[in-house]
């Protein structure tokens, strides 16, 4: 087979999952394209099936992960290369027979998994599950969060796969296994009914996007807050601010913003939420929620347990020094702990913080604490394209559903959103401007089947899928070892040797 002919698919492929992902949210795409990339796979040898593994997942990431460019040149092809291995892996480890179409999507929900993780705590952005929130598939959050959407993706790919072979065994029932699931999780429980309806506000103050929006003066955001918060439509339950909006030299404790934004809860009569940086020792800042009470006495607060590696604390910073400016990293976020629990007079709220909202263990910590409302304050402005931000809100969207929480999410230039337990996107700002969104959402207290059964659902999911279909490749070879053996010794039998003359 020609290189042309070998590669050419895989690319498409990762191209058209790629158009899956927010902004552009074309989730049917997602599925052809994984149905293309499982096409492509099965009859190769290992070398060959990881290479178009790294190939298709090279047409995603490349364009995928292009923001990461404007922060670092060199960082971004070593980031995009690193991250397409773990796809090369799951391609080594899909079977080559029609073990595959079982083994398709399991395989890269658990590369997935594996780059949600590691390294410097995983990289989880443009996963293939973003590019589902659209499509029926997301409902599979419910039973086993982002890793079933994936699994799912990749089942129904493989099962197109099967089609367009002709293979209509393999192919029927791969989609009959991911529809029946679908129905499953669409029926399943999913929080149960409201207890209460919350009325919430969303504030974005707007402002710069881009590189440009780190270095805004701190006091400018603040007043930039400030001012957008007297669009407030009162009464109010919930008033949530964005992620560092309060950016301080010094402690929060006894300063004139911890001042005013007692004020602000006070005049909105609401329990209140901002996102506060403050110093913590020398190279170290805490990056903080604090919550108050309508009457202005502050009453806990959230520091940020999972950061954004290169963003709020640098990796190997004493070796890397040598090698990289990293002024613009200067210090250090403190990691914090705990489920990120904060009970207020509006209710339990369960807090992410940004980066967080990617991650399905934040959202079931905060959840299996006793949270029934899901609090996102995050800052997006530092993105110059609307790529993370579409991104964020889709990740939001697959958290609400995975846990059966309503979610608020407030951003200084966007998006700000409203989101429902099952997924659906009830308001959401625009990018850069100020506003102010608003809305009811509803305390839960029901649990969803992946809340009961947590993050071991999906891994024991994946190793059993993966081993049953090696075990049913085996076979398969064994049986196709059996078949030519039998034919040798036919032809042996029925064959005449030559006459002699």
């Amino acid at each position: 087979m020609s290189w042309p002919r070998l590669l050419a698919p895989a690319a498409l492929a990762g191209v058209a999952v790629f158009l899956s992902l927010p902004p552009l949210g074309l989730w049917p795409l997602g599925l052809a394209g994984l149905g293309l990339w499982c096409w492509r796979l099965r009859g190769l040898g290992p070398g060959r099936r990881a290479l178009c593994g790294s190939v298709a997942a090279l047409g995603l990431l490349v364009p995928g992960l292009f923001w990461i460019h404007d922060f670092t040149g060199p960082g971004y092809p070593i980031a995009v290369v690193v991250e397409a291995a773990f796809y090369a892996l799951a391609a080594l480890a899909t079977p080559p027979g029609w073990g595959g179409t079982l083994a398709f999507g399991a395989t890269l929900a658990g590369a997935e998994m594996l780059r949600d993780a590691w390294p410097f705590g995983g990289v989880p952005v443009a996963d293939i599950y973003l590019g589902q929130v659209g499509g029926p598939l997301a409902e599979l959050a419910r039973l086993g969060g982002a890793a079933a959407v994936t699994l799912g993706a990749g089942l129904a790919g493989a099962g197109l796969a099967g089609l367009a072979r002709h293979r209509w065994r393999p192919g029927v029932a791969a989609l009959a296994v991911a529809a029946v699931a679908v129905a499953g999780a669409a029926l399943s429980p999913d929080g149960g009914g409201a207890t209460r309806l919350v009325r919430v506000a969303a504030v974005q103050g707007g402002g710069p996007r881009g590189l440009r929006a780190v270095n805004r003066d701190p006091a400018l955001v603040l007043e930039a807050q400030v001012a957008a918060e007297g669009r407030l439509r009162r009464p109010v339950d919930l008033v949530v601010w964005p992620e560092n909006v309060v950016e301080l030299a010094y402690p929060l404790a006894g300063s004139v913003e911890e001042a005013e934004l007692s004020s602000v809860a006070r005049a909105a009569g609401a329990s209140f939420i901002a996102g506060v940086t403050q110093p913590a020792g020398p190279g170290q800042f805490l990056n903080q929620a604090v919550a108050w009470a309508p009457s202005g006495r502050q009453i806990g607060s959230y520091e940020k347990v999972h950061r954004v590696p290169f963003g709020e604390w640098v990796p190997m910073r004493s070796f890397l020094r040598h090698f990289a400016d990293l002024s613009v990293v200067p210090n250090d976020a403190v990691p914090g702990h705990g489920p990120g629990l904060i009970r207020t007079p509006a209710g339990p709220l369960g807090l992410m913080v940004s980066w967080e909202v990617f991650f399905d263990e934040r959202a079931l910590a905060a959840v299996g604490s006793g949270a029934r409302l899901l609090v996102v304050p995050t800052n997006a402005a530092s993105y110059r394209t609307d790529q993370v931000p579409a991104m964020e809100v889709a990740a939001a969207r697959l958290r609400a559903i995975a846990t059966g929480r309503d979610l608020v999410q407030s951003a200084p230039t966007g998006y700000s959103a409203l989101v429902d337990h099952r997924g659906r996107l009830l308001a959401r700002s625009g990018l850069g401007g100020a506003s102010v969104v608003e809305g009811e959402l509803g305390e839960r207290r029901g649990r969803t089947p992946y809340d009961a059964v947590r993050r071991a659902g999906p891994e024991a999911t994946v190793a059993v899928l993966v081993a049953a279909a090696w075990a049913l490749a085996a076979a398969e070879w064994r049986r196709s070892r059996h078949m030519s053996s039998l034919k040798m010794r036919n032809l042996a039998t029925h064959s005449t040797p030559n006459a002699p003359r």
